[in-house]
């Protein structure tokens, strides 16, 4: 009981430390926010918001198939050909129709 209340000598207790220590990687800023590979202009892909389209299997087929047809990239720009394609055909009148329906369900969502 008594080693208790007399007061220990805290320097024993105290790591010593030998030199600096250094890490065994370094990084920069750069070199984390850098790609090492070559960067490629891509397409500028809009900031859209994405939903989901269910269709069945053989469209989705057929979708993937014209997309390596025309060599585009997702399903995003194959659709948006298909439909710009689809309008040329519609008559004035169509594509008027057309514009309003597309603007009333875009303010329901």
């Amino acid at each position: 009981m008594s080693g208790l209340l007399q007061k220990q000598d805290d320097t024993s207790k105290l790591i010593e430390r030998k030199g600096d220590i250094k890490p065994k990687n370094t990084f920069s800023r750069n070199s984390l926010f850098s790609a090492d590979e070559p960067t490629t202009k891509k397409k500028s892909i809009s900031k859209e918001k994405q939903t989901t389209l269910r269709v069945s299997e053989t469209v989705s087929l057929d979708i993937k198939s014209l997309m390596l047809l025309t060599d585009t990239s997702n399903a995003n720009e194959m659709l948006t050909i298909l439909l710009d394609h689809y309008q040329t055909d519609l008559s004035v009148e169509e594509i008027a129709e057309f514009k309003q329906i597309k603007k009333i369900l875009g303010k329901n969502k």
